[in-house]
C-alpha cells in the first residue's frame, strides 16, 4: 500500500471517529434532573387563617391582631433594655405596623423544621423546653390556636430544640428563627411601653414560656 493510500485510509478512518463521537453525543440520553429537596414546615396552615399571633420571648411580648385595614398591635412590651419611648424611637405608622406583624408572621408560617423525634421518656429541660426561651401563639379565623415553643440550642448551635402545644414530639428549627422574632420587635419598638414592675410583667414573660 503507498504512502497515499495509507494517508486517505487514515484520514477516513479519523473522519469516520469524529462522526461516530458526534452521533453518540447526540443520542445520548439527557441526565436526570436533581433530586428536588422537599421543606417541610412546622406548620400547615394559610397565614391568611391567622387572625392573631402573641409573642412572648426574651425581648418582650407582643400581641397584634389583624383588622379589615391590616395588623393592630394590642400590646407591645419590651425588655428594659429594649424598650422605646425615646425621640430615636419615632411610633410607627400603620403601614409600617402592617408590613412588620405580615413579614412576622409570615416568617412563623413558613418556619421549616430541620428535625423531628418522638420525646420519649425524656423531660422538656433537657431540650430547655420546661422553660422555653420563646412562645408564639397563632389564634385562626375558626377560633383554634397553634402555638410553638422554642427552648435551648442544640449540639451544632444553628438549631434550636422546640415544640408544637399539639403535639408531644421534639422538633428542630433554625436559631436564627430567634433573631426574626427580635428584629420584628425591634421595628415595632416605638409602640411599646415600660414594664410595670407592680404588674410583673417580668415574672409573667418567664412563667408564660414555662407552661407546658
Amino acid at each position: 500500500m503507498s504512502t497515499w493510500t495509507r494517508s486517505i485510509v487514515a484520514t477516513a478512518v479519523i473522519v469516520l471517529a469524529v462522526g461516530a463521537t458526534a452521533l453518540s453525543i447526540r443520542l445520548r440520553p439527557a441526565p436526570p434532573p436533581p433530586p428536588i429537596e422537599t421543606v417541610t414546615h412546622v406548620f400547615t396552615l394559610d397565614e391568611g387563617a391567622v387572625s392573631a399571633i402573641a409573642v412572648v420571648s426574651r425581648r418582650g411580648e407582643l400581641r397584634a391582631e389583624r383588622g379589615g385595614s391590616g395588623w393592630r398591635v394590642a400590646q407591645l412590651v419590651l425588655a428594659p433594655t429594649d424598650s422605646g419611648g425615646s425621640p430615636a424611637s419615632p411610633e410607627p405608622t400603620q403601614a409600617e405596623i402592617d408590613q412588620a406583624v405580615a413579614e412576622l408572621v409570615r416568617q412563623v408560617v413558613a418556619l421549616p423544621e430541620i428535625d423531628r423525634f418522638p420525646r420519649g421518656e425524656r423531660e422538656l429541660r433537657e431540650f430547655g423546653l420546661d422553660r422555653p426561651q420563646l412562645r408564639i401563639t397563632l389564634t385562626l379565623a375558626s377560633g383554634a390556636t397553634e402555638s410553638l415553643e422554642g427552648g435551648e440550642l442544640t449540639i451544632t448551635s444553628t438549631g434550636v430544640y422546640a415544640r408544637q402545644s399539639s403535639r408531644d414530639d421534639v422538633l428542630e428549627i433554625g436559631s436564627l428563627f430567634f433573631n426574626e422574632v427580635d428584629a420584628a420587635l425591634y421595628r415595632l419598638r416605638g409602640l411599646a411601653r415600660s414594664p410595670d414592675p407592680k404588674s410583673g410583667n417580668e415574672n409573667a414573660r418567664a412563667g408564660a414560656a414555662s407552661a407546658s
